[in-house]
């Protein structure tokens, strides 16, 4: 059983605090055979109850029952069962800006990789030169032909 508001009284101050319920987890697995259900059946392990507390209300207990009288309540119900191995979560894409995001960056990272191998070359180049030694390839460059 899982109590549709949870309820909390001070009574010091004479009030009431109401959170209504917002979501259920149960947790079931099969079961083989179960008494008075034939063969093979389903069976609640666990039932979690997560109660909304940003509609959480507090007052004396008339002005609470007068505000949730009238209240819709709604509520999410996860089924999960237990006896299944738990599989790797990975994040979603959840929408088209995360997708390009997420293009934009690999466009930028492919950037980056692609003129890393030039920029090393250009670097060694101007440090060999600037130690007096020849470059690489410099007897097929003309400004490096009397070396």
């Amino acid at each position: 059983r899982v109590a549709v508001y949870r309820t909390e009284r001070d009574w010091d101050a004479g009030t009431v605090t109401v959170a209504p319920l917002a979501a259920l987890t149960v947790r079931v697995s099969f079961v083989a055979e179960r008494a008075g259900a034939g063969a093979g059946a389903w069976a609640a392990r666990a039932v979690e109850a997560v109660y909304d507390e940003a509609q959480a209300f507090t007052g004396t207990p008339a002005a609470v029952d007068l505000a949730f009288r009238t209240r819709p309540l709604s509520v999410t119900a996860l089924v999960v069962d237990v006896g299944e191995p738990a599989k790797p979560r990975t994040p979603l894409v959840r929408g088209d800006f995360e997708l390009l995001v997420a293009l934009m960056l690999l466009a930028v990272a492919a950037s980056l990789v692609a003129a890393l191998p030039s920029e090393m070359f250009r670097i060694e180049v101007n440090v060999l030169i600037n130690n007096r030694l020849p470059p690489p390839f410099f007897k097929s460059r003309p400004e490096f032909r009397g070396w």
